[in-house]
C-alpha cells in the first residue's frame, strides 16, 4: 500500500499504469491504499471518488488523521460543509491528542 502512495504522490504515470495492473490481494483492506487512491482520483479531478476513497480510508482507520484532513478538505469542495466541519473537527482532536502524548513522552 505505501509503494502505491510513493508512486501517485510521485505522479508517476508508468509505475502506476504498470502497478494496476498487479494490484496485491487484500490491499484494500488497508488505509494508505484508499488514501493513494483518493490522492489519484483528486490529481485527476473525480472529486466525488476522492471523497469515497478517503471515506474508505477513515473507516479502516477512524484515528487516521491523514486521511480525515483530506476527506474534510474534499467534502468542502462538494459543498458539504457540515460533515466537512464534523471531519475536520475530528481530525483536530486528534491531533491535540498526539501533542498531549509526544508531550507526555518528551518528559
Amino acid at each position: 500500500a505505501y509503494y502505491s502512495r510513493a508512486i501517485v504522490e510521485q505522479n508517476d504515470q508508468d509505475a502506476i499504469a504498470a502497478w494496476s495492473t498487479q494490484i496485491p490481494p487484500g490491499i484494500e483492506s488497508q488505509a494508505q491504499y484508499w488514501i493513494a487512491a483518493g490522492a489519484w482520483a483528486e490529481r485527476n479531478g473525480q472529486t466525488k471518488e476522492a471523497a469515497r476513497a478517503y471515506w474508505q480510508a477513515a473507516l479502516l482507520e477512524p484515528d487516521n488523521g491523514e486521511s480525515l484532513n483530506r476527506l474534510a478538505t474534499i467534502l468542502a469542495r462538494l459543498g458539504l460543509n457540515e460533515p466537512s466541519r464534523l471531519v475536520a473537527v475530528r481530525a483536530g482532536q486528534l491531533a491535540k491528542a498526539r501533542d498531549m502524548v509526544d508531550t507526555m513522552q518528551s518528559r
